[in-house]
C-alpha cells in the first residue's frame, strides 16, 4: 500500500486504520507541500511487516487516538521528517516486540500522551533528532520500556520536550547521546528506573533541563 500525496491533496479516513498484519507488507506514505492525512481513531500498523511514515514542506499528519507499532519482531516503523508536522492525540507505542526508526530533522512532532520505546526482545529502537525539528511529548517518554529492549536517543540539534522522561524504563537498555540540542522535562529525569536496566549517557554538548529531580 503507497500513498503518494503532495500539494493541497487532503485524506480524510472516519475509522481506525490497521496496516502491516501479515510478514512483509510494505506500507508507505509520503506527505510533502500542504498534503494532509487525517485518521480519527486509532493507526495501527507494521504487527508484521514495514510501514514507512515521510513528512516533509508544510504537510500535516493526524491521529486523533493512539499509534501503535511493531507488536512482533518482524515489525518495524520507519518515520522521518523533514518540515510540517505529526500530531497523535493519545499515546505513541512502539516495538512491543518490533522496532522503530525515527529521524527527525525539523517540523514539529507532538504526542499527546506518553510515547513508550520498549523493543522487548533484543529489538533497537532509536530516535535521531536535529536541525530545528521539535518533538514534544505530554506525558511520560519511556525508553527500553521491558525485558532486554534497547532504545538509542541521539541528539545533534532541535528539541525534546517531555513531561518526565525514564531511562531505562524497566528492565531495558537505554542510550542517550547529545552533541547539541536541548531535552526539556517538566517532571522527573528517571535513570535506572530498575536495578537490572542499563542506562549509557554521553553529553558532549547539548542541554538537559530536568525540572523535577
Amino acid at each position: 500500500t503507497t500513498f503518494n500525496m503532495s500539494e493541497n491533496a487532503s485524506l480524510f479516513i472516519d475509522n481506525d486504520v490497521e496496516w502491516g498484519d501479515e510478514d512483509f507488507d510494505l506500507a508507505i506514505i509520503t506527505l510533502s507541500d500542504n498534503a494532509s492525512f487525517e485518521l480519527t481513531d486509532r493507526f495501527r500498523v507494521a504487527n508484521h511487516g514495514t510501514t514507512e511514515l515521510h513528512v516533509s514542506g508544510n504537510a500535516s499528519f493526524f491521529v486523533d487516538d493512539d499509534l501503535r507499532a511493531g507488536d512482533n519482531d518482524d515489525g518495524l516503523i520507519v518515520i522521518t521528517m523533514s518540515g510540517g508536522s505529526i500530531e497523535v492525540a493519545d499515546k505513541l507505542e512502539i516495538g512491543d516486540d518490533g522496532r522503530c526508526d525515527i529521524d527527525l530533522t525539523g517540523g514539529t512532532f507532538t504526542i499527546g500522551g506518553e510515547a513508550k520505546l520498549t523493543g522487548r526482545g533484543g529489538q533497537h529502537n532509536t530516535v535521531d533528532i536535529s536541525g530545528d525539528a521539535l518533538m514534544d511529548v505530554s506525558d511520560d517518554f519511556l525508553m527500553g520500556d521491558d525485558d532486554d529492549g534497547d532504545t538509542t536517543l541521539t541528539m545533534s540539534g532541535g528539541t525534546l520536550n517531555a513531561g518526565r522522561l525514564r531511562v531505562p524504563n524497566n528492565e531495558g537498555v537505554a542510550t542517550i547521546n547529545i552533541t547539541g540540542g536541548e531535552i526539556n522535562i517538566s517532571g522527573n529525569l528517571d535513570l535506572m528506573d530498575n536495578d537490572n536496566g542499563t542506562c549509557i549517557v554521553n553529553l558532549d554538548g547539548g542541554l538537559i533541563d530536568a525540572q523535577g529531580y
